[in-house]
């Protein structure tokens, strides 16, 4: 179920895109870089939820929730999701391939997020590194204006 709500917000946020930008393009279909980019920014959303649970586990068992840092034991929940946060990484440099110096930047802020999520297993730490999520998934919007 857990997997279920990250992926729905993620269609439904990509639903949302794809309509706005139809509206904003005067009513033309997606193609091309337009139609990556909504697919991205759905499925990366996707993957938010995964990060977003780890600061809150202990109110998320009180209330009964079943979120992936509960159902799964820490470090397979953890390294999964480090292992997207360095494939959406990797994969939106190349596609998008800004200048060395964004992409080093970029790299760095990834590095730094999924490191915290690693490191330490407290919700405290957890809080930060989800700031440190926020931070870098912010920066995947701009990529492609870099290029």
């Amino acid at each position: 179920m857990a997997l279920m709500k990250n992926l729905l917000g993620g269609i439904g946020l990509a639903c949302y895109c794809w309509g706005t930008t139809i509206i904003l393009d005067n009513g033309r279909e997606l193609h091309g870089l337009k139609a990556i980019s909504v697919f991205m920014i759905g499925a990366i959303f996707s993957t938010t939820g995964h990060a977003q649970d780890f600061r809150d586990r202990s109110a998320d068992a009180l209330m009964g929730r079943k979120t992936i840092p509960l159902l799964l034991p820490q470090y397979i929940s953890r390294w999964s999701l480090c292992i997207l946060i360095l494939i959406w990484t990797m994969g939106l440099i190349t596609l998008w391939q800004p200048p060395v110096l964004a992409s080093m930047a970029f790299a760095a802020l990834a590095v730094r997020c999924l490191g915290g999520f690693v490191s330490s297993y407290d919700e405290k730490d957890d809080y930060w590194s989800y700031v440190w999520y926020g931070v870098s998934e912010s920066r995947k919007n701009i990529l492609r204006f870099l290029s």
